[in-house]
């Protein structure tokens, strides 16, 4: 399944899964499939939610849950720095 141009690194936080998007500068956020769906020959295991742009190059992530709602941490190869990104509402 393409999610984004060189995804570097997974995460799985309760049902969603994240993958940082290293050349793509985004993280994809992704709803796993109890069944895969077909569409011609390829099985589906999970559907995109999502799509957030991302510092450039991002490579590590870490999900924070507060009573404020839920961040996502992403560390930036491409400019040496960690940033807080805003989930997107629904999403978790």
């Amino acid at each position: 399944m393409k999610v984004g141009e060189s995804p570097a690194s997974i995460i799985v936080d309760g049902n969603i899964i994240l993958v940082a998007n290293n050349a793509g500068d985004s993280v994809s956020l992704l709803r796993p499939r109890s069944g895969c769906d077909r569409d011609g020959g390829y099985q589906h295991p999970a559907t995109l939610l999502a799509t957030i742009p991302a510092p450039r190059g991002p490579f590590g992530m870490a999900v924070l849950r507060t009573a404020g709602g839920v961040s996502l941490w992403v560390a930036s190869f491409g400019t040496d720095s960690i940033v807080m990104l805003r989930a997107p509402d629904g999403v978790f």
